[in-house]
């Protein structure tokens, strides 16, 4: 049996990254996180706390095993 990650198990493995966007381009700020309710609590935050002329969103990270 080999020890490596199967596709099954890295469809569980869900993370949220926040992206930011400024007048200098598209940014990722902090680490991805693996809770969906955290995710929102820090977008909320960032976006109340962010200075004129900068936004953030949400995006989903998928997990995909590459054959090598």
């Amino acid at each position: 049996m080999s020890k490596g990650i199967t596709q099954k198990m890295a469809d569980k493995m869900v993370m949220y990254r926040i992206i930011g966007k400024n007048d200098l381009g598209t940014f990722t700020h902090g680490p991805d996180i693996k809770s969906y309710a955290k995710a929102v609590k820090e977008l909320t935050e960032y976006r109340d706390r962010a200075p004129f002329g900068r936004t953030y969103t949400m995006m989903k990270v998928d997990c995909t095993v590459l054959p090598v």
